[in-house]
């Protein structure tokens, strides 16, 4: 049997209509006033950060790091939500935000101490090296026969360079690098890969055992470095040479006769397997003479 359907009247679908209009605006206005108060409490000083404590073990100085962090978390234009809102704030993002800012910062923990507080604890890089351009100086003729280095940046153990340095590096004791740069700004710069400038960096400490008039390592190119001595020459050697090799090679050129102490060194080359290839500065100076002689006589020649 075929059940009757019923028709509404029109009244009847109007008012079903008014229904559904009237439920779906209370349940907007509803919605919106939960929104409004969510907001208004989180406004409230109650869920806001109240306090921020920087801790460091070097020379950072901590209040600005404190303002650092009240900038991160200031309320932006047209912002709703509080940044600062203890709902909203995360301690990682603010201190990855800090340690990209402050390249001094190696290490850097946050948490919340208290339910409105912010504790940070800052580890600092530590001076390992200097990093003091792309050209070594000479050594001046003085009393105290040390270097002019002039502007040099910090280095860390891994190579990253992170501040200007706040005092100069002496000739006998420091690892001072030359060498040029990918990047304009030295600060936030890397001297080399980490693994490639440990390996150097052993290098350069096998050399400086060995030799004790040293006070500038030059990274020349992707494949050899030079040592500068005080006494004006040069150790040319490449820089994937094992130090155990270096140590034994420079053992058995020093404490042997094969350097004429007569005559002054401009370089020793190490570049070349077993071999020990020795310039002097008269056979340089030699060479140059002759190549201006001959320039000479082209000239004659021409004329």
């Amino acid at each position: 049997m075929i059940r009757p359907r019923k028709f509404r009247t029109r009244e009847a679908r109007r008012k079903a209509r008014r229904r559904v209009v009237l439920f779906s605006c209370g349940y907007a206005v509803l919605a919106a006033a939960i929104a409004c108060g969510f907001v208004w409490l989180l406004h409230q000083p109650m869920l806001r950060i109240q306090t921020i404590q920087v801790h460091t073990d070097g020379v950072l100085d901590e209040a600005q790091l404190v303002q650092d962090v009240e900038s991160a978390i200031q309320d932006e234009a047209f912002t709703i939500l509080p940044k600062d809102s203890v709902l909203v704030v995360r301690t990682s993002e603010l201190a990855d935000s800090l340690t990209q800012n402050t390249p001094r910062i190696q290490d850097i923990s946050g948490e919340r101490s208290t339910f409105n507080t912010l504790s940070f604890s800052v580890s600092e890089r530590t001076q390992h090296a200097w990093w003091c351009g792309d050209i070594v100086p000479s050594v001046p003729q003085t009393a105290t026969n040390s270097p002019q280095y002039g502007k040099c940046f910090s280095v860390d153990t891994t190579g990253y360079i992170y501040a200007t340095a706040d005092n100069q590096p002496s000739a006998d004791t420091s690892h001072v690098y030359y060498g040029s740069l990918a990047q304009a700004d030295p600060i936030g710069a890397t001297l080399l890969p980490q693994e490639e400038f440990i390996h150097l960096d052993t290098l350069y400490t096998t050399l400086t055992t060995r030799i004790d008039d040293a006070y500038a390592l030059l990274i020349t190119d992707t494949r050899d470095v030079e040592l500068f001595r005080s006494n004006g020459s040069r150790i040319i050697l490449p820089r994937n040479m094992e130090p155990t090799m270096l140590d034994n090679r420079l053992a058995a050129l020093l404490d042997s006769d094969t350097i004429d102490q007569s005559r002054r060194l401009a370089y020793i080359d190490l570049r070349f397997g077993t071999k020990v290839f020795l310039r002097y500065r008269d056979e340089l100076e030699n060479e140059s003479l002759l190549d201006t002689s001959t320039s000479i006589i082209h000239t004659q020649e021409a004329l």
